[in-house]
């Protein structure tokens, strides 16, 4: 009798045959250019162009979001300060990444070396706007003027109430 892991393939209609995922991926493959080619049709090709270009900003800004430990929703519930500093931190690192990316298309493919560092290097960069964008944001939450009746310490260690 055929063991649990050999059955529960099967019984999903899943299959772990190399030659079946390998036709399974090409015409998954197919399918994929033939939507691309009816969409190049339906909108024109620049028009194409421009929705991939908008999707890959999407989903990088998705990815710095992320890496930033922020999402859409965290965003919202930020000061206008403090959103427009994290956005354009996020704008920044987009226009970064774009430039970064033309310039390794001009030079070509190097090798894996290279692209390894290539994309450490885009990691730390990364890493590191994230730590901008929390000091960015405590700066603006340090110059937003204090409401009335918030006190504040002063440099003598005093506590003096705000008016």
């Amino acid at each position: 009798m055929p063991s649990d892991s050999t059955l529960v393939p099967a019984m999903a209609g899943l299959t772990t045959d190399p030659a079946t995922l390998a036709a399974q991926r090409a015409q998954a493959n197919e399918a994929a250019r033939n939507a691309d080619i009816t969409a190049i049709k339906e909108k024109g090709f620049s028009a194409y162009v421009k929705d991939l270009e908008e999707e890959k900003i999407k989903k990088m800004r998705e990815e710095i979001l992320q890496a930033m430990g922020l999402s859409d929703d965290a965003l919202n519930e930020m000061s206008p300060e403090q959103r427009s500093a994290v956005e354009k931190t996020v704008s920044e690192e987009i226009q970064r990444r774009l430039n970064s990316s033309a310039i390794v298309e001009k030079q070509g493919e190097g090798d894996n070396t290279a692209t390894e560092s290539r994309t450490i290097s885009a990691l730390s960069s990364t890493l590191a706007s994230g730590q901008d964008v929390l000091r960015v944001l405590q700066e603006v939450d340090q110059k937003q003027t204090p409401r009335t009746g918030e006190t504040q310490t002063t440099e003598s260690g005093e506590e003096k109430e705000l008016l």
